[in-house]
């Protein structure tokens, strides 16, 4: 009976110990979408088809979206274009556009570190494809796998509404057949790339 007693009596503890986690994992659990709006810039650097036989446009355009935010980690999925133009046609042949696309998945930590400030590193896998054309002629494209290492600043107008600078390394290997001695040339990419744009948040940012 003893026994008996001290049970009952400590079920309630548990209990509430119980929901006092479930409540603090909710709290950090939160269903928040993001949608990241963006202008993009590239700068591809190195021996390699992208930074020699091609300049990129100033601007492109991106978006990304967060479905949740779980210990200040975010996962989102993206995509974004940015236009090309060739400028070596002994390397671009008859090509005289390029047009890029890339779908990503990236995961972002977010560090608060002033009023209204925080910062973002991180990491993210993601396709690209290259379309060329040249005139109203399509030339066949070609896709690759991209790693995304970088960071975002952030500064926060309110809880729904943020303004944002990110910067990311990208290395890009191309899935394309080609000579032994032009596999470095053309399966490669390094590109650093500079976004600017805003947050809009549906919760608290």
């Amino acid at each position: 009976m003893k026994h008996f007693l001290i049970v009952v009596l400590l079920c309630p503890i548990f209990v509430f110990a119980q929901e006092d986690r479930s409540t603090e994992f909710e709290s950090d659990f939160e269903p928040r979408p993001e949608f990241y709006i963006y202008m993009l810039n590239h700068n591809n650097f190195g021996d390699n088809y992208l930074s020699e036989a091609n300049k990129p446009n100033f601007l492109g355009v991106g978006l990304q979206i967060n479905a949740f935010k779980a210990y200040n980690f975010k996962i989102g999925v993206g995509g974004e274009y940015i236009e090309y133009t060739v400028t070596n046609r002994a390397l671009g042949g008859n090509i005289n556009k390029s047009f890029y696309y890339a779908a990503y998945l990236k995961l972002q930590y977010e560090i608060d570190f002033r009023d209204n400030w925080a910062v973002e590193p991180l990491i993210g896998i993601g396709r690209t494809r290259i379309h060329q054309k040249s005139g109203s002629k399509d030339f066949d494209d070609f896709y690759g796998t991209a790693f995304y290492l970088g960071s975002n600043l952030l500064y926060k107008f309110t809880d729904h509404i943020a303004v944002y600078l990110g910067a990311n390394y990208n290395y890009t290997s191309f899935d394309i057949k080609t000579a032994a001695d032009y596999k470095d040339f053309f399966q490669n990419a390094n590109q650093i790339q500079v976004q600017l744009g805003l947050i809009f948040s549906i919760g608290d940012n």
